[in-house]
């Protein structure tokens, strides 16, 4: 994921947003899980 983000942090080509774009939802599951771990810890 941070690899993503500094891929497209500064360069702007069509090919690679699409690849990360297409990682989104995968992305969305990861961060579901994190905050469903965080509410379960703290609340």
């Amino acid at each position: 994921m941070i690899d993503d983000r500094n891929a497209t942090a500064h360069i702007y080509r069509e090919e690679i947003a699409d690849k990360v774009y297409s990682k989104l939802p995968n992305y969305l599951k990861l961060f579901e899980t994190l905050f469903d771990s965080l509410v379960k810890k703290f609340g």
